[in-house]
């Protein structure tokens, strides 16, 4: 096999990748959960938590941005899912067709080089797809990097306006510490899905 096509991308790194962003995915649903079930508690504690009320629907509109965010990851995963999966037939074929030249002869062989050079083509440009949309999540990340540090603020917003509570102080704490709990996850979870782009 033509070494420039030796260095397939592995099927099970792409997928990995596909779990971390998943994860992200869950966390941002149950951030909008735990925004809507806080809302719900405010209201329903009167009044006085108000600025609870902004915030939590502050967290409401983070947790929706996020979503749509991740879906957008989830896409561009799900093309190299395909164009992997796509690279990993044309490569098997290729190795079939390079079996046949070893072990054929001088007629066969002359026929069979010219689909080896196609399907090393296909390969190629595979290969290159693939780097683009990896290079596409990088920068996607990158650019989004603001949305952690906004969640991160208006967890401590929550618990601000949580403190002013005086019936049920304690539950909006709680749930402010569930809000910063969960980007904590989300932070460490796209820092590692960084970590792995930059080993590819």
């Amino acid at each position: 096999m033509n070494e420039k096509n030796s260095n397939s991308f592995d099927l099970n790194k792409v997928l990995e990748i596909n779990e971390f962003i998943k994860s992200i995915d869950s966390l941002a649903f149950y951030i909008k959960l735990n925004a809507l079930n806080a809302l719900f508690l405010a209201i329903r504690s009167g009044e006085q938590l108000r600025g609870y009320i902004v915030v939590t629907d502050e967290f409401n509109r983070f947790s929706e941005e996020l979503m749509k965010f991740v879906s957008m990851l989830l896409r561009i995963i799900h093309e190299i899912v395909f164009l992997v999966s796509e690279q990993l037939k044309q490569t098997h074929r290729l190795n079939l067709y390079m079996r046949i030249i070893s072990e054929g002869d001088t007629e066969s062989t002359k026929i069979i080089r010219k689909f080896v050079s196609e399907h090393e083509l296909k390969i190629t440009n595979l290969n290159e797809k693939i780097k683009t949309e990896l290079e596409s999540i990088n920068s996607s990340l990158q650019r989004n990097e603001k949305i952690i540090l906004r969640g991160d603020m208006l967890a401590m917003q929550a618990k601000i306006e949580g403190a002013y509570s005086k019936k049920s102080r304690e539950v909006f704490m709680d749930v402010a510490e569930n809000f910063q709990k969960h980007i904590g996850r989300i932070r460490e979870s796209l820092q590692s899905l960084r970590r792995m782009l930059k080993k590819g």
